[in-house]
């Protein structure tokens, strides 16, 4: 971060530290969901809340790395990703290819799969017992 002069940003570093603190609480969210599979429990709720958390996640670190580079961002040199569905590979090249490509699939995360406004009515209904939103 120092040779694009954001060691001093109060703001990247926020941003920074919230991105690795989400990645930690979606850590524990996974190991729930994998416990509760194990014992034979089908998934609820959580499924969503994982979903949910894990797009707008993506999206926002993906987009604090289009930050960081600054304006490299926008001649893409290097690998971009194999896939172009899914998130970079690990090991992937820290090239400008690689993650403007992931930016742009993290932003269509939010849409795909179930948009994120989608998953929170499933979660307003079912976990905390809303009533159903008006439809058309």
């Amino acid at each position: 971060m120092d040779e694009k002069g954001f060691a001093g940003d109060e703001v990247v570093r926020d941003r920074v530290a919230r991105a690795y603190t989400k990645a930690e609480i979606m850590g524990y969210l996974g190991k729930r969901i994998l416990t509760g599979w194990l014992r034979g429990d089908t998934p609820g709720t959580e499924a969503s809340v994982s979903k949910l958390y894990w797009s707008e996640h993506h999206r926002d670190v993906t987009d604090l790395a289009m930050t960081l580079l600054g304006p490299a961002a926008l001649v893409t040199e290097g690998r971009p990703p194999l896939r172009h569905f899914r998130t970079d590979d690990p090991g992937a090249s820290n090239s400008t290819a690689s993650w403007s490509h992931t930016w742009l699939t993290a932003v269509s995360g939010t849409i795909y799969a179930g948009t994120s406004e989608v998953q929170r009515n499933i979660l307003a209904e079912h976990a905390l017992g809303l009533p159903r939103e008006p439809r058309v």
